[in-house]
């Protein structure tokens, strides 16, 4: 069974978006009355960082065409369909960063040897650092009880996203 890998990515950018959508609404315009800077600034950061894969995902989108075998998009950068309706986006060099999209779960997953990051609609999973956190994306609480360890996370997965997929729409096969 073929997955279009156009359709895929697509399904992607969609889950991330409506991710950070969510962030935007529950959290931040949610708690007007009750600010935490320190959570409104994390909630920010989430937000840009699934905006940024968001955008990662949408230029790779418009550079492979639907052909179910393996896509050469860069140097060291491969896509390929993975395991049933899965697509799987992967980075060998200067470090090993694997973004895959499942579209049956509608999840978008984020892996280097530093850690794992996994969005869904509702909820954000992040193993890193020895700390394992599942976030509820609509729960405010949350946010301020595992301030710490998200924020001490999320650097790592925003440094991957900067500094190594970043790049991707600008590089040629």
């Amino acid at each position: 069974m073929s997955v279009d890998l156009n359709a895929s990515i697509k399904l992607g950018v969609n889950a991330l978006k409506s991710s950070a959508s969510i962030i935007r609404k529950n959290v931040i315009e949610s708690g007007r009355g009750e600010e935490n800077p320190r959570v409104i600034s994390l909630a920010t950061r989430i937000i840009l960082l699934l905006e940024k894969m968001a955008d990662v995902l949408e230029s790779i989108s418009q550079r492979v065409s639907s052909a179910p075998e393996v896509v050469h998009l860069a140097p060291y950068t491969y896509i390929f369909q993975g395991e049933r309706d899965e697509i799987v986006i992967m980075r060998t060099r200067p470090e090993h960063v694997v973004i895959s999209v499942n579209s049956a779960d509608n999840t978008v997953s984020l892996k280097s040897r530093r850690g794992v990051l996994e969005v869904s609609t509702n909820s954000l999973k992040i193993r890193a650092r020895g700390v394992n956190i599942v976030l509820d994306l609509t729960s405010r609480e949350q946010y301020e009880e595992k301030l710490s360890e998200i924020r001490n996370t999320l650097k790592i997965f925003e440094s991957i996203v900067t500094r190594r997929l970043s790049i991707l729409p600008r590089l040629r096969s």
